[in-house]
């Protein structure tokens, strides 16, 4: 099929948002925001992720914990990530990749039965 046809496979890959630390670099300049797409790893598949930075330089970047599964390390996962990111049609990116961005909001309406009119079509439904 397709996914076997251009080497496509899934992977499960949690994304924690709340309560993560706060990361800084050090540069000549002193302590800034380190650069979006930075990360530090924990262990082979777990990191915090930089996805984007604040609108202002001092406020630090609130990153996001990746734990992927044993057959993805944590520096795929990210670039996984970082590129779904890119999807989002905002000009300013969200923290969240697109396929997370009000996921927790879309979650309650598809269980409550609300679902988009036309859900097919060239641009996906929850953009």
């Amino acid at each position: 099929g397709y996914a076997a046809q251009h080497a496509i496979s899934l992977h499960r890959c949690a994304v924690g948002t709340a309560a993560n630390p706060r990361l800084y670099t050090f540069t000549d300049k002193g302590i800034v925001q380190p650069p979006t797409g930075s990360l530090f790893k924990l262990d082979g598949s777990r990191a915090f992720l930089i996805p984007a930075l604040p609108a202002h330089p001092a406020q630090p970047p609130n990153p996001l914990l990746i734990e992927a599964d044993d057959s993805l390390s944590a520096e795929d996962a990210a670039r996984s990530i970082l590129e779904m990111n890119m999807l989002h049609p905002q000009a300013k990116k969200p923290r969240l990749p697109v396929t997370l961005h009000h996921g927790e909001r879309i979650s309650r309406l598809l269980k409550a039965g609300v679902s988009p009119a036309g859900a097919e079509g060239v641009l996906p439904w929850w953009l």
